[in-house]
């Protein structure tokens, strides 16, 4: 059989994803270069919660598993390895989504100025000291716009002015919607079809040029190599050609799929109990804040979006809609502080009630959004739970140290999840790291590399994010001092262990 010469474009079309010798198959493909290139569009969404956790409620207990200490001054876990519940905050509820999480301890902001700024959360710092939060920046260099800032305002919060704010831009805060009915139809109220993608079958995926380029290359450098017998060549050109006509066959059995959303006229809040007597419309609200965001995402709407799960200062508000919660106490001063063991008890009700809507949304975000490689909208996102205050024993101190933090996907394969990773040095086999409230707490790493390794999950590059001279990104306060010991750069260093 005599194998005619293919342009690119034909070998592209008939064999690209099969080896020369052997089937090369295209899950076997490093993730992360399988899962980037210009056909991926990822997603960041930053989730706040004010208040500081508990570290007996929201970090794994070490007693229950083995830390691998994988180099100096950093340690891991597989999240498969911590028998029963991750932790009391992080339950049973986020048990199917464990490989898609990295619970991350041990990271602590730079600045002493943090006391109830939101804006921690996405600075380092306070507004007066930061220059913008990196959802601002990561929006500007994704697609040259404005992320979308969500805050759900409680029916009780009338002590709040919107003072506060997740996002900051240019030393100001940037005011977040609280309607999520306006917002989706604001969104989706002047759409005139489909926002979603539609699959072009003559436009090459990433997948297909990284396996197809490979075999062809495969391909032609084998010919061209001298030691191949003419009795070789003929081999190879009827392996190639018996490739090419079984591909032909399978592209024919490909069967297209419907889009998980119907974009042209999505499902979403009609209306939102914003300005309800009932406080237990608060939850209603939340959860349309995360349908507008995973409906957003889906249509191809929101490529960036923060949401602060509740009003930030001074919340005064009833929460006795909340399973576990009694009497009159009050959400910020008496929950949160926890200064008692019954309060204590109810904070972990609360943060209970916070985790079952972020596990609600995650696992909506986890359905297929790639036919050909299975990868979801949750993998080709990165989504961060956290607080601007640390995870403590004395939930009284108002600490940013230690600050929590749950991401969740692979921003497509740039981070390796199913892991909960401590830095610092070792604090032992079978203790919890506390924040800054304990003498013997032992500092980790800067909450800067945090911010510079979402930015750069994002695919940005230093230049794309460095203000002037300074290197890094965030709030450098005068605590920066204290990780002189790491001996490295570390404003421009992503966080180790991080990526696998």
């Amino acid at each position: 059989m005599h194998w005619n010469k293919l342009s690119r474009r034909q070998f592209l079309r008939g064999s690209g994803t099969f080896a020369l010798a052997l089937p090369f198959l295209p899950s076997m493909l490093p993730y992360a270069e399988a899962q980037t290139g210009p056909n991926l569009k990822k997603r960041f969404i930053a989730i706040h919660n004010g208040h500081c956790q508990a570290v007996e409620q929201w970090l794994p207990d070490p007693a229950k598993f083995t830390w691998t200490e994988s180099q100096t001054y950093a340690r891991q876990v597989a999240l498969s390895a911590i028998p029963g519940a991750m932790s009391p905050v992080l339950g049973t509820q986020f048990d199917a989504l464990r490989s898609k999480l990295t619970i991350l301890s041990r990271l602590d902001p730079l600045s002493k100025t943090p006391n109830h700024n939101a804006e921690c959360m996405l600075t380092g710092g306070v507004v007066s000291e930061a220059v913008s939060s990196i959802d601002q920046v990561i929006a500007k260099f994704l697609y040259g716009g404005s992320p979308l800032n969500l805050y759900v305002k409680s029916v009780d919060d009338g002590n709040y002015n919107g003072a506060s704010q997740m996002s900051v831009l240019n030393k100001q805060y940037v005011q977040g919607q609280f309607n999520p009915s306006a917002v989706f139809s604001n969104m989706f109220g002047t759409s005139t079809g489909t926002t979603t993608p539609t699959a072009d079958p003559n436009k090459l995926t990433r997948r297909d040029i990284l396996v197809a380029d490979k075999v062809f290359a495969e391909y032609q450098s084998l010919r061209s190599n001298k030691r191949l017998s003419k009795d070789d060549l003929a081999r190879v050109e009827q392996h190639m050609a018996l490739i090419t006509d079984l591909q032909k066959k399978l592209n024919s059995s490909i069967v297209t799929t419907t889009p998980p959303v119907a974009c042209s006229s999505p499902s979403g809040p009609s209306s939102s109990p914003t300005k309800s007597s009932n406080p237990a419309d608060f939850q209603v609200v939340i959860d349309q804040m995360f349908d507008v965001i995973e409906v957003g995402v889906k249509c191809g709407k929101i490529q960036v979006a923060t949401l602060m799960m509740h009003v930030y200062d001074y919340f005064s508000g009833s929460v006795n809609f909340v399973p576990g919660i009694t009497g009159s106490n009050r959400f910020h001063e008496d929950i949160n502080h926890a200064g008692t063991a019954e309060l204590r008890t109810m904070k972990l009700a609360m943060m209970t009630f916070f985790a079952n809507r972020v596990s609600r949304f995650l696992t909506n975000m986890n359905t297929v959004e790639d036919t050909n490689t299975g990868a979801t909208y949750l993998d080709n996102s990165l989504i961060f739970w956290g607080n601007d205050q640390g995870t403590t024993k004395d939930t009284n101190a108002h600490n940013s140290v230690n600050n929590p933090v749950l991401l969740a996907g692979s921003a497509g394969g740039f981070i390796k999840p199913g892991r909960h990773i401590d830095y610092g040095p070792s604090y032992g086999s079978t203790r919890r790291p506390i924040g800054g409230d304990e003498s013997a707490y032992k500092r980790g790493r800067p909450y800067n590399q945090l911010l510079i390794t979402i930015m750069q999950a994002m695919g940005m590059q230093p230049a794309d994010y460095e203000v002037g001279t300074t290197q890094g990104y965030g709030v450098y306060g005068t605590l920066e001092s204290s990780y002189t010991y790491l001996g490295v750069n570390h404003r421009r260093e992503i966080l180790p262990l991080i990526t696998g």
